[in-house]
């Protein structure tokens, strides 16, 4: 049957459309239950019930142990990237960077106040901490851009597919998988360390083939980042594929809620 509209309610299992048909009732297709296809039924994940610091290791715990579940819960209300993924993108490209700053600062605050360190780069310090900002920004970029170009790659995909698959669908998908780009971005902070110590110290620890294992870290971290991402998109896209969003109270026409969620008279 055609899709109308992305409010048009749909089996959530086989995309079959039960507008208008009793909730009470099941699909006529793979007699799933209308009722659970909903968009009330998705109680939304820890973070869509709340933001917070808490809701967010709640979250994260979520996608990573039941990525399955939390899409199947996750709320499909937004058509834009905010919040979740925000945090994460910015705990990403802070987390790229960290272990290396952090080293860097220590070099400079710890030569002006004298301390005994076992690490001789100060004369590098301040280059490296000035060049921070740049990387942290063009980290948050690289996120964004990455996402961007998922979401239009998911629409596409589909397409093909004839999936219902919605901009407010690719929101819902690449907010929670952004937990992918956090652990991307620790990773690529701890592939860092090697390079951020005084280079001298890792040729006497690895000998003289030091240098291609330490620049392999960079890549090698990035992609098993990407690769997390691009699973968690995968399952959360096979999850979300037919997935219903309330129509908007005001929207013109309908004052109220939608009637594919009334049986019919």
């Amino acid at each position: 049957m055609p899709i109308t509209d992305e409010y048009t309610l749909l089996c959530e299992t086989c995309g079959y459309t039960v507008d208008g048909l009793p909730v009470e009732g099941n699909c006529p297709e793979c007699g799933r239950a209308i009722r659970t296809s909903l968009p009330e039924a998705r109680q939304g994940t820890p973070w869509d019930r709340g933001p917070s610091v808490r809701n967010w290791f709640a979250t994260g715990w979520m996608v990573v142990t039941r990525p399955g579940r939390t899409f199947e819960a996750a709320r499909i209300s937004r058509v834009r990237l905010s919040g979740l993924f925000l945090t994460n993108a910015v705990i990403a490209a802070s987390a790229a960077i960290a272990p290396a700053t952090a080293i860097r600062a220590w070099a400079v605050f710890g030569a002006a106040l004298g301390l005994d360190l076992p690490w001789h780069f100060e004369n590098r310090a301040i280059e490296w901490l000035l060049i921070t900002p740049l990387a942290w920004v063009g980290g948050l970029l690289l996120v964004l851009a990455l996402t961007e170009i998922e979401r239009i790659g998911l629409r596409v995909i589909g397409g093909r597919h004839r999936w219902r698959v919605t901009r407010a669908i690719t929101a819902a998908v690449c907010e929670h998988a952004s937990y992918g780009w956090v652990i991307a971005g620790v990773l690529v902070g701890v592939a860092s360390f090697p390079i951020a110590v005084e280079p001298q110290l890792w040729r006497n620890l690895l000998g003289s083939g030091w240098q291609p294992w330490v620049l392999a870290g960079y890549p090698a971290a990035m992609v098993v980042g990407l690769l997390i991402f691009e699973t968690l998109v995968y399952i959360g896209v096979r999850r979300c594929k037919f997935a219903n969003r309330a129509r908007p109270a005001l929207e013109a026409g309908h004052p109220g809620p939608s009637p594919a969620t009334q049986p019919p008279a």
